[in-house]
């Protein structure tokens, strides 16, 4: 699990987030520019940005996810959610990509 420390909040990288990015950009066309907003926003994590600047500019979803306790989803292009689990200080990616994969 890699991990990305900023001035307030520490993010971490789920077992399965690298490969749900690697299989939403082999998509290609609208889920591939799904994968790039992931990637920048992961990007923006290791550049240290506040936690605010790092999903700026991703709309969270209209319904919450009640499965997964401290849950935050983006939603993404071609019906496609980045998930998140935000809790003490940490951001975990836990995964990305649409209902299907």
């Amino acid at each position: 699990m890699a991990m990305v420390m900023t001035s307030d909040v520490r993010f971490l990288e789920g077992d399965e987030f690298t490969i749900s990015l690697r299989n939403l950009h082999q998509k290609g066309g609208l889920y591939q520019k799904a994968a790039a907003t992931v990637q920048a926003a992961w990007g923006r994590a290791h550049s240290k940005q506040p936690f605010e600047e790092v999903f700026a500019g991703n709309a969270r979803t209209n319904h919450g996810e009640s499965r997964i306790p401290h849950c935050i989803k983006y939603d993404l292009t071609k019906f496609s959610r980045l998930v998140t689990v935000v809790n003490n200080g940490s951001c975990l990616f836990l995964y990305c990509g649409d209902h299907e994969t």
